[in-house]
């Protein structure tokens, strides 16, 4: 499907509005309500990346290699150059400002960006973040041991009300972590993703089960083959339940 670009052009511009706390209709700023909440700012970036993403593939520009093509050694050494002059920071800076940062160097008609959502699904595989939820059932992600080892930390900033506000913060032991290894995160991520979306959709039932036969010490391999799902499908939607 092919949208306008004029319209195109014009819906990134709304949603960039919104996540600078505009109103987009006349340009002034909104003392408050949700658009002064950090997570909605953070999901409209996302979607103004999402349509730039999909402007730039319209214009031709954008030919993103397959999954199984990241781990080339000629892709990787490509990948190596090109990050070279990453601007390591040596404060604490958010997902958002290294995401920003490699978009800056990459070639995006050979390597795609990737979200914020993305790069946190690849820290919980390798054990330095986890999804948990609290007595409310609110969920929350947790650093572990491992992540504070990796450079990984809980940090806070003043929002212009005056009001704090903590986010994940990643020191240049953990940048340099995230751009050394981004073609791995790339590649590990996509056959995560998409061996997770394949056959049907999780139920409420099936949820129940899943955690039930976890708590139970159940073997990953033996829910999946009882549930006729693949393992990476149950693995990915227990770390979307904060249970591994």
């Amino acid at each position: 499907m092919t949208i306008d670009q004029e319209k195109l052009q014009k819906s990134i511009d709304f949603v960039e509005a919104l996540a600078r706390g505009c109103n987009p209709c006349d340009g002034e700023y909104v003392e408050d309500g949700v658009l002064n909440d950090v997570r909605v700012v953070r999901g409209l970036y996302e979607v103004r990346d999402v349509l730039l993403s999909v402007q730039k593939q319209q214009e031709g520009k954008v030919k993103v290699l397959k999954s199984r093509e990241y781990l080339t050694e000629e892709n990787l050494e490509l990948l190596k150059k090109q990050l070279s002059d990453y601007p390591y920071s040596e404060y604490n800076v958010s997902i958002r400002t290294v995401i920003r940062n490699v978009g800056e160097l990459i070639d995006q008609s050979v390597f795609p960006a990737v979200s914020r959502s993305r790069i946190e699904l690849w820290l919980q595989m390798k054990g330095l973040i986890q999804i948990v939820y609290n007595d409310e059932n609110n969920r929350q992600r947790v650093i572990t041991p491992e992540g504070n080892e990796a450079g990984i930390v809980w940090c806070t900033y003043e929002t212009r009300y005056g009001n704090e506000r903590d986010y994940i913060g990643f020191n240049r032991k953990a940048q340099a972590f995230i751009v050394e290894n981004y073609g791995q995160m790339l590649a590990e991520t996509a056959v995560e993703i998409a061996e997770s979306r394949r056959g049907k959709y999780w139920t409420d039932e099936e949820v129940e089960i899943l955690r039930k036969k976890f708590h139970e010490g159940m073997p990953i391999q033996a829910i999946a083959e009882t549930m006729k799902r693949s393992a990476p499908s149950v693995r990915y939607r227990l770390r979307m339940l904060g249970l591994i």
